[in-house]
């Protein structure tokens, strides 16, 4: 039996596919099939990654989206003619993830105790683990800009969807952060905008622009911070799926809830709860 996450939307050459969902949504599809092998002894026939897409050129961002540089096969998915043949001449015998259902939280479709398995296929596939960083002694900040809207708080605060959390909320919530515990504690920041749209939390002290060669490694690094201000988007949310992370969100764009140690929402004119500022003292004065 055999296994192909098939991208949708968009058009799948075989070889290369033809806009389609950020590599938040791919990796939905992707985890899908490879519980589905691992608990059905069923093999993986490799994805299509690559994609071409005008939008990242016409945004000019840094990560082109291509994402033909993430993935090898490693000798284990099936690839190269016997892909081609098995999903031409013998689909009876293919099982197709065409889409997905679901959360990726503790009561949905992937669940937390299969976030494991996932991170491990990850790794072993991974075509450029020198790039991934240990951050475990910052705070990872997550900006989605790029492709996202811009509205104002008020229909943010309504759980809109792909939307952008204002750059200075991120500012405003770091500085409350390194407040309640007394410490110029470090910042990551990973984000497909742009130095100018960033200023404003750029040029707070200790607070450095990272990016780790592709969007995989980009989470993957997240992943491996204690702490996350997180954008209301499927990256943020691998990352604190394969992480276990605790996250802070602006107001409405928590998407769904994974039991970590902490996952709450913040308003600007708000002040963390005493219990959570504990929570953060207990994971960062460890590593001083």
């Amino acid at each position: 039996m055999y296994v192909y996450p098939k991208f949708e939307p968009g058009y799948d050459l075989g070889f290369v596919r033809l806009g389609g969902p950020g590599l938040g949504n791919l990796l939905m599809f992707y985890a899908q099939a490879i519980i589905y092998a691992h608990e059905n002894n069923a093999k993986l026939i490799h994805p299509t990654w690559p994609s071409l897409k005008l939008g990242p050129y016409i945004r000019r961002e840094k990560d082109k989206r291509f994402y033909g540089d993430l993935f090898k096969s490693n000798g284990d998915e099936i690839t190269g003619l016997k892909k081609f043949w098995l999903l031409l001449f013998s689909r009876k015998n293919v099982i197709m993830f065409d889409r997905y259902y679901g959360s990726m939280g503790d009561a949905g479709l992937l669940g937390r105790e299969k976030a494991t398995v996932i991170r491990n296929h990850l790794m072993k596939h991974n075509a450029h683990p020198e790039y991934i960083r240990d951050i475990h002694d910052t705070i990872a900040i997550h900006v989605r800009l790029g492709d996202f809207f811009r509205v104002d708080e008020a229909t943010l605060k309504n759980k809109a969807e792909n939307s952008s959390t204002p750059v200075y909320w991120y500012a405003k919530t770091l500085t409350k952060i390194r407040s309640a515990l007394g410490r110029n504690i470090k910042a990551c920041v990973f984000s497909d905008g742009t130095d100018e749209e960033l200023a404003l939390l750029l040029k707070l002290d200790n607070c450095e622009r990272v990016f780790c060669g592709n969007a995989l490694n980009d989470i993957l690094t997240i992943a491996t911070a204690p702490v996350l201000l997180a954008s209301g988007s499927t990256f943020s949310n691998w990352a604190r799926y394969l992480g276990n992370m605790s996250a802070i969100f602006f107001p409405g764009q928590m998407q769904e809830r994974f039991g970590s140690d902490f996952e709450i929402e913040l308003d600007n004119d708000e002040d963390f709860s005493e219990e959570v500022i504990q929570k953060l003292r207990l994971k960062f004065d460890s590593l001083t």
